[in-house]
């Protein structure tokens, strides 16, 4: 049937009237009415006057706690569709006005008058609220003074004046949120010190003629106190000598509020209880025993995973399921055992954006198991051991989409590891060694003898300071890390050299990263990210830094390089796609069959200087641009978060990286510049996440005479799907 066939123009005018009844109706119903005599608010504005300073309060602070609000916009876009209208009610806003001016004086501004509050009706049923505030001239923290800690130890004393003088500084604006926090800090201070029964009284002497607020804190410390009996409740059939060694604490130590914190984190993090509460008694001042109430609310033991998924990107399409058993108490112990399987299979060779008929379905499967031992050495350390069988094709192998390689490879990987982690307050650290051994195949034809073995023996260290907020939803904070990696122990060279067929690399591996987030309202929040990472092979790399590497350089880097670009990283670019390009004809094999002096030897100098000539002529085949990796990386990212409807969220962000075949070299003037935007559903296990970006032009390469393996992106933009945020 061609397209000018008369049944198919039929076919096609039905199908683009259906389409647009859809439409219209999904339209229709998701249209919001608004009921009659009643009005809509298109807008709550904040008019500010007499403002004598800069220190306003933000509106966003003020937009959260009053309930005349502006009606909610699809997408930030439409009003009244999907979402329902916010109704006008005179009555709702007179009481906000009286809570704005709480908000305000809450905040210093003890003159801060609400003047009027404006109704404007901007057309047919809908209006738009002005509320106007005088502020008047806030008052600022006057002279702060601490009473009762003479007679405490020097340490003690300065730890207290630390935590006071973090809210109340002389000359600073006075909130009274800040004034209560600086009197809970400072009874924590003490609380960490042995002074459980320590009390604070306060004061502030507000003078509005000269707009200052002094401040008296007295404080009662009482004597030192040491922890009592440890009593523990809740845990059912559940052993209990796991859970008091997790607590790490002894009758008899000194009292300690970050201890007992500390103790609550060590218990959730058992994974087998989903309520935690540990309660010191404190009663009678005079006491020098605290008794603590550990209450325990176990969670299920056994826990069945099942789901399934689709994935389609610029890379691959493949359908999946996931299915995994998680036992929280295997053998006794609290010992935790963790299974997962994830099989599919992918669509060869469909993928985003030409979406080309699937010819072939390419079987994969990941399987993983953790088991991990509590309180392995010592309270608070877990001992981990962990195994897992991969099977999968590699993607980016497939050739271009006119000349599809006739060779699919693929990688079968049994690997396993050992070791322990722990956390100290909010730095984590875990040690690991790791065994990998990966086996080539071919879903179609046979490989070519220059694929070999891949056997990785390393050490693994993972180091992080985390000083978020939130983990999962970070809104203000620092993290700081940084993955060390040594390959090659305890793997001799008598060993490698009795196995030709098989590659065993030897390097260091760095790659510290940084990140950072910066409220800018309530839910606003600027995240930053800023990562370097250097590989150092010690016996192989060397022919990277030449046009045509060599066959077991190329496989090494496969799995021992370093690349950018994808979900997490440089967002306007593929999974890989950051990075050298070189001519690499092993892993395309298809090209073998068109250049006769690589069919028997592709690593000769004649297969080198016919693919040299090939690739002239074909610039554009996948084996003359094969994203091969590198030896240096940097990435930056910039992202503003906001807030859209509810747990709906949008992003607008910029990523920048590069990644470079030689050692120790930064380029800046390859930043592969790309910005987008994405839509983020706040889920408990954290965002789901679509994200599309675009490269800038003329920002992905400035360098006036370009490495030649650094070729720019043949498509301008990438999507992005994934849960959890990028960074």
């Amino acid at each position: 049937m061609t397209d000018h066939d008369p049944l198919t123009k039929r076919w096609s005018a039905w199908g683009r009237f259906l389409w647009l009844s859809s439409l219209l109706l999904l339209i229709g119903a998701g249209c919001a009415r608004l009921p009659a005599g009643r009005y809509a608010i298109d807008s709550v504005d904040i008019e500010r006057v007499d403002a004598e300073d800069e220190r306003k309060v933000p509106e966003s602070d003020i937009e959260g706690k009053i309930a005349t609000a502006s009606s909610p916009k699809f997408l930030g876009v439409v009003r009244g569709f999907v979402f329902d209208y916010e109704l006008f009610d005179r009555y709702v806003l007179e009481r906000d006005l009286a809570r704005i001016e709480r908000i305000y004086r809450a905040r210093g501004y003890y003159e801060a008058h609400v003047r009027a509050g404006r109704v404007e009706r901007t057309k047919d049923g809908h209006v738009k609220v002005t509320i106007v505030v005088e502020e008047g001239r806030p008052v600022d923290v006057g002279d702060v003074r601490l009473g009762g800690i003479t007679a405490l130890p020097l340490d003690t004393s300065a730890a207290v004046l630390a935590a006071v003088r973090k809210h109340l500084q002389s000359g600073k604006p006075f909130d009274e949120g800040e004034y209560e926090a600086a009197q809970d800090d400072l009874i924590r201070a003490l609380g960490d010190r042995g002074y459980a029964f320590a009390q604070v009284k306060g004061g502030a002497e507000v003078d509005l003629n000269r707009h200052v607020a002094d401040v008296v804190l007295m404080v009662t410390p009482g004597e030192t106190a040491r922890i009592g009996k440890l009593t523990v409740t809740g845990l059912g059939d559940l052993p209990e000598k796991p859970v008091r060694r997790a607590l790490d604490l002894s009758e008899g130590e000194l009292y300690s509020t970050s201890k007992l914190e500390s103790a609550r984190r060590a218990i959730l993090a058992l994974g087998v209880f989903s309520d935690v509460e540990v309660t010191p008694v404190l009663t009678g001042s005079t006491s020098r025993t605290v008794p603590v109430n550990v209450r325990l609310v176990p969670s299920e033991l056994h826990a069945v995973k099942a789901g399934g998924g689709i994935e389609l990107d610029v890379i691959r399409t493949d359908l999946h399921l996931l299915g995994g058993w998680e036992d929280h108490n295997f053998l006794g112990g609290l010992r935790r055992l963790t299974i997962d399987t994830r099989p599919g299979v992918v669509l060869f060779p469909t993928r985003l954006p030409t979406l080309r008929k699937p010819t072939k379905p390419l079987l994969e499967n990941r399987a993983r198991a953790e088991l991990r031992q509590p309180g392995f050495i010592e309270a608070r350390t877990g001992g981990i051991l962990r195994g897992e069988f991969n099977i999968y094709p590699v993607p980016l192998l497939w050739g271009d989409e006119e000349q599809p390689s006739d060779i699919i490879l693929g990688y079968r990987d049994l690997s396993s590891g050992v070791g322990l982690d722990r956390t100290f307050g909010p730095f984590y650290a875990s040690l690991f060694y790791n065994f990998q051994t990966s086996f080539p195949f071919s879903y179609a034809a046979s490989l070519p003898k220059e694929f070999k073995k891949v056997v990785i023996s390393y050490v693994d260290l993972q180091t992080n300071l985390d000083l978020r907020d939130d983990a999962i939803r970070p809104h203000v904070g620092l993290f700081v890390g940084n993955n060390l990696q040594f390959a090659g122990l305890p793997v001799t060279s008598n060993f490698r050299g009795t196995n030709a067929d098989t590659l065993f690399p030897r390097d260091l591996r760095v790659q510290p990263e940084v990140r950072g987030y910066i409220p800018l309202a309530k839910k606003w929040t600027l995240a930053l990210r800023a990562t370097t990472g250097f590989l150092f092979p010690l016996d192989y790399g060397e022919s990277l830094q030449s046009d045509v590497p060599s066959p077991d350089d190329i496989q090494l880097v496969f799995f021992r390089g370093l690349f950018s670009g994808g979900p997490n990283s440089n967002r306007g670019y593929a999974y890989r796609g950051v990075g050298p390009k070189q001519v690499v004809p092993i892993f395309v094999p298809g090209v073998i069959q068109l250049v006769p002096a690589c069919i028997n030897n592709v690593d000769s100098l004649d297969c080198k200087t016919a693919i040299e000539t090939f690739c002239k002529n074909n610039p554009d085949h996948i084996a003359c641009k094969f994203p091969s990796g590198g030896l240096s990386l940097w990435e930056a990212s910039v992202e503003l978060r906001f807030p859209i409807i509810g747990e709906l969220e949008g992003a607008l962000f910029c990523d920048a990286s590069d990644v470079s075949r030689f050692r120790y070299d930064i380029r800046l003037l390859y930043p592969h510049f790309s910005c987008g935007a994405g839509l983020h559903y706040q889920t408990p296990v954290g965002p789901i996440r679509l994200d599309t970006g675009f490269q800038i032009p003329g920002l992905q390469v400035l360098d006036r005479n370009p490495d030649p393996a650094d070729q720019p992106s043949d498509q301008g933009w990438a999507i992005a799907i994934g849960i959890g945020e990028a960074f």
